[in-house]
């Protein structure tokens, strides 16, 4: 399983979970009778690996296997306690894989992935979960998998690998009113490659910044990134232009003049940068800023003056730096801060920056010289 997860993951970045990964195992118990529906029970506790022995004795049940944890069955998507980590009771069960979330602004938030339902409920790939955890009746119903969000006002965006969503045909890319789920007219249309997706979205003013793995879009030839009108879902002159081997743009970070952007191109802005690179929100050029991964860069979160980065690396910013690294807004460097993701496959997929503490999520056992499996702060 773990060779055929690393295959897929190199092979096709962009199917890989955006945010934060956790695994979970269905438990299982025998039927007394054949006739029975066997349906897992949510409610039945979970371990984080295999469970090889069950014995019961009166209302006890023992187990034992290739596991370090057992815990509640959240299901694939979860409300955490910022302060003791512990998952919110009553939050809406997803069946399926989450691949992104953005705050609606309310305390509630927009969620997309590949799932079929929430709290029960048919929701295909997106949807909003109130900020009293209830489940809203916004329901865009997109056909394939969604991979990122923005929210921006009463609009919500959505990228993904789908064709139709909202209730209209929509290529990768679409806006949504945030009130009745329906897509607005705003249709950029992304394609150009046998497989085309928009992996990542920002939004800044009057613009639409899309990065992921696409040759056309907003009207316009355009390698793997764009900036796009909010009005009329044109193209603008900005044309960075990645490109390399698997050239695609998986993160996308706006602060003030500056586009941060991580991925798996080499080249980017009219300049060699590997997998990590700044642009000029105006002209779409490479700053000097040049932090040079060794691999590829899954996530940005910007603040301040601090760049932080995730991904499959382990040089970055001058540095020795093993799946997350802190890099100086100003000169590309990697600063001191240095938590050294760990495990079989270090690799950091999510990024939060919340005050003076950072969020991680990714494939890891562990992070800042600790045991963390997955999620870390």
């Amino acid at each position: 399983m773990r060779v055929q997860l690393r295959h897929a993951l190199k092979s096709n970045p962009l199917r890989v979970l955006a945010h934060v990964l956790l695994p979970a195992v269905l438990a299982c118990a025998v039927a007394t009778t054949a006739a029975r529906a066997q349906n897992a029970n949510p409610n039945v506790w979970m371990t984080d690996g295999q469970v090889n022995a069950i014995a019961a004795s009166g209302s006890t049940i023992y187990i034992g296997g290739v596991f370090t944890w057992v815990g509640p069955n959240t299901g694939c998507s979860v409300g955490i306690d910022a302060s003791t980590g512990a998952p919110l009771e009553g939050w809406p069960r997803v069946v399926g894989t989450i691949q992104c979330s953005a705050p609606d602004g309310a305390g509630g938030w927009y969620i997309g992935g590949t799932f079929q339902s929430v709290a029960g409920v048919p929701r295909p790939n997106v949807a909003h979960i109130r900020a009293d955890m209830s489940l809203d009746a916004w329901n865009p119903g997109a056909n394939n998998s969604v991979l990122t969000l923005a929210v921006s006002g009463t609009t919500v965006y959505a990228g993904g690998y789908f064709t139709s969503i909202g209730g209209q045909s929509r290529n990768c890319i679409a806006a949504l009113d945030a009130s009745t789920g329906l897509a607005t007219p705003w249709n950029p249309s992304a394609g150009g490659v046998t497989y085309p997706a928009v992996a990542s979205l920002a939004v800044s003013g009057s613009t639409v910044y899309a990065g992921g793995s696409f040759t056309s879009i907003g009207g316009q030839s355009r390698s793997n990134i764009a900036a796009l009108d909010t009005v009329s879902g044109r193209a603008t002159s900005w044309d960075p232009s990645a490109s390399g081997i698997n050239p695609g743009v998986l993160c996308l970070a706006v602060s003030g003049t500056t586009v941060y952007v991580g991925g798996s191109f080499s080249s980017i802005g009219g300049q060699s940068r590997n997998y990590i690179a700044a642009l000029d929100a105006s002209t779409g050029v490479a700053t000097g800023w040049n932090p040079g991964a060794n691999s590829r860069v899954n996530c940005l979160a910007v603040s301040g003056t601090t760049v932080y980065a995730g991904g499959f690396f382990t040089i970055i910013g001058g540095q020795s730096r093993s799946g997350i690294s802190a890099l100086d807004a100003g000169t590309g460097l990697a600063t001191s801060w240095d938590p050294s993701a760990g495990g079989a496959y270090p690799w950091v997929y999510s990024l939060a920056v919340s005050g003076t503490t950072v969020y991680a999520g990714g494939s890891f056992t562990s992070i800042g010289g600790h045991c963390r499996n997955y999620i870390a702060a």
